[in-house]
């Protein structure tokens, strides 16, 4: 089992059996209330174990690749953390806003190309587990009311309850952060949570700063879900 463990975590499986390991099932349970689903993904057994070593081994890596920009991974508390700075920041700057962004259905569309490029630079000693994972679609298997099956095939994003998503969700997005807070905007602080990113500054500058982050996340395949901006501004109340 433990040879077949490290078989896997290198990569080392047979291009046919890549998109059944890698890929998994899919459940769609009733939402409470509703006669709505909510669809539900979920890895296989074994690569949600090997995901789950491998994310347990380079989280300390990764605290150093992405704050203090971003909390989401490789940081502990990063919520009371995201919350506590912005509030900080506000307190400082009597005339700064927050506007919290969000992005539509954003660890299912994020670009697969994107966030290997970036662990091939940043962290490669997970790269042949991803590359094996997300370089080529995967089947995500499930079954009709008939209880037939059918395969679909997962080519965008991240698989759900992959201990490793939340990694590879911050890789696609780190860029775009990056560039929003070089020196055309040296005065707008970027914090992120996975998808939830907020934006601290003065109004003036705060406009330019969006801007550009929402034009490079798009490049990543993300888009922005307006209807769920939301802006605090103390100074105003």
């Amino acid at each position: 089992m433990r040879a077949y463990a490290v078989c896997i975590a290198q990569g080392s499986l047979p291009a046919e059996a890549r998109p059944y390991l890698m890929g998994g099932r899919l459940i769609a349970p009733s939402k409470d209330g509703s006669e709505d689903h909510r669809p539900i993904g979920a890895g296989t057994a074994w690569r949600r174990i090997v995901s789950g070593f491998l994310q347990s081994k380079v989280q300390s890596l990764q605290k150093d690749i992405f704050t203090p920009l971003q909390l989401g991974v490789g940081s502990s508390r990063g919520p009371q953390l995201m919350s506590s700075t912005t509030r900080l920041l506000l307190e400082h700057d009597p005339e700064a806003v927050t506007l919290k962004l969000d992005f539509s259905n954003a660890f299912n569309t994020c670009s697969r190309k994107t966030f290997l490029d970036f662990c091939a630079r940043k962290l490669p000693v997970l790269l042949p587990f991803l590359h094996a994972a997300y370089s080529e679609p995967s089947f995500i298997t499930a079954l009709t009311d008939d209880n037939s099956t059918i395969r679909l095939l997962s080519s965008r994003g991240c698989t759900q309850g992959d201990p490793l998503g939340g990694f590879c969700f911050a890789a696609s997005i780190h860029e775009p952060i990056l560039e929003s807070t070089d020196a055309a905007h040296p005065s707008i602080r970027i914090l992120a949570l996975h998808d939830d990113v907020e934006l601290t500054g003065k109004p003036a500058h705060l406009y330019d700063a969006v801007h550009g982050l929402l034009t490079r996340s798009s490049d990543c395949s993300l888009s922005a879900a307006a209807h769920k901006f939301t802006l605090y501004a103390p100074c105003l109340l």
